[in-house]
């Protein structure tokens, strides 16, 4: 596991550019179990994503699900994902890389127009 100060994290993702195309359906690469870590809190969460878009991750024991949803028209290979049952109302935007990283934008509340937290994730 890689520990990034912020600056590197925003380097990386000036340089990690997301696929030209809309995406239609989930891609194969995003499939599979990826980890990410959280910048600037340092959290480090573990999601699986399968077909058809459904997502989840372990935490305190609890299985979190919730599901993939492309971004409208115009954007690049990126997805919201929102998790069901979720009290404090987070999302997340999942971005796909050229360089097959994921970068993933954290806001809460979901309401937030910028991210509070950045994570970079690295398939396991």
């Amino acid at each position: 596991m890689y520990s990034l100060s912020f600056t590197a994290v925003a380097a990386v993702l000036l340089l990690a550019q997301p696929f030209p195309q809309q995406p239609t359906a989930i891609d194969a690469d995003l499939l599979g179990t990826w980890v990410i870590s959280y910048h600037p809190n340092a959290a480090t969460r573990t999601y699986t994503v399968y077909k058809g878009g459904k997502v989840t991750y372990i935490e305190n024991g609890e299985e979190w699900a919730g599901s993939l949803i492309p971004v409208k028209a115009g954007a690049s290979a990126s997805f919201t994902l929102k998790f069901d049952r979720d009290p404090e109302d987070r999302k997340e935007r999942i971005t796909l890389c050229k360089d097959g990283r994921l970068m993933v934008e954290h806001f809460n509340p979901a309401t937030q127009t910028r991210p509070d937290q950045i994570g970079i994730g690295e398939k396991k």
